[in-house]
């Protein structure tokens, strides 16, 4: 270890610790004193955030298609196909996709349908020759 990265152990990260640690107290006895159900949430909040597990604003599902894209979208033999906003010709597509049908959702999201377990996803990337 030479001497800058002991400078920086000592100048940034142990003064970032005591004020990460001192805000935690602080937290916790100023909420627990309001509801300890309530300061329970806070903290476990606070050391999920700040210790990295969840970002603040992180988006937990992700929106895939939205209420305007989903009038535009249909599924045929386990494939979503989003066609142009301005295409009409319906008759077209059925014949291009015979066993094509409507989603029937509001939104398609993240966390409205069903989520493929590893195995499942590990035989997909084996038949598309992805190396595991």
């Amino acid at each position: 270890m030479n001497v800058h990265s002991i400078n920086n152990l000592i100048t940034w990260n142990i003064p970032y610790l005591v004020t990460l640690t001192l805000q935690l107290i602080m937290t916790a006895i100023y909420m627990l004193r309001i509801d300890y159900r309530l300061g329970s949430l806070a903290i476990a909040g606070f050391m999920l955030i700040k210790f990295g597990l969840l970002r603040p604003c992180e988006k937990m599902h992700e929106l895939l298609l939205n209420e305007y894209e989903i009038k535009y979208s249909i599924e045929s033999n386990g494939v979503y196909i989003l066609l142009p906003s301005n295409y009409v010709n319906m008759g077209h597509i059925r014949k291009m996709y015979p066993n094509s049908k409507s989603l029937g959702l509001q939104v398609y999201s993240s966390d409205n349908v069903s989520h493929i377990s590893k195995n499942e996803l590990k035989k997909i990337l084996i038949k598309h020759k992805f190396k595991i």
